[in-house]
């Protein structure tokens, strides 16, 4: 998944194993998100497909404001930084992964995300699995941090 980064020659990139990178070079160069990559929850994504590594299936760029990220991790939650990947938080408060039983369906590590989206017309909206700056949910709600 290879997403615009909102700045010139900006690009963003998650990958298998639960890796985001960053170009700002139009991709003749890419850096790891040490910020991601270090995170101590990392170590609890596990695998998609029954055991293999955690991908980074979604990388969305709030396109008013490049510092506005969200990711979708499968089998990882959504995790969204506000100050360009410096810092990253879980905001899966509301999903649930069905899957799971009734004890743990709420975790915020076992949601399995496979697609986020952004509206194109209205910027801080989604459709199916949706995030606000605090929270992911299944019905349409703002993207933005306010």
């Amino acid at each position: 998944m290879i997403e615009p980064g909102g700045v010139a020659g900006r690009l963003w990139a998650g990958t298998m194993p639960g890796g985001l990178f960053r170009s700002d070079d139009g991709g003749e160069s890419w850096s790891l998100n040490e910020a991601l990559w270090h995170m101590p929850e990392r170590r609890q994504w596990s695998g998609v497909a029954g055991g293999e590594q955690p991908g980074i299936d979604s990388v969305l760029i709030d396109p008013r404001n490049p510092g506005d990220i969200r990711i979708g991790v499968s089998t990882g939650g959504v995790w969204a930084s506000t100050d360009g990947g410096i810092s990253w938080r879980n905001i899966n408060r509301g999903m649930y992964a069905e899957y799971m039983p009734p004890e743990q369906r709420e975790q915020p590590i076992a949601q399995d995300v496979h697609r986020l989206a952004r509206c194109a017309t209205i910027p801080r909206s989604s459709g199916a699995s949706t995030t606000t700056a605090s929270s992911v949910r299944r019905m349409p709600v703002p993207l933005g941090t306010n």
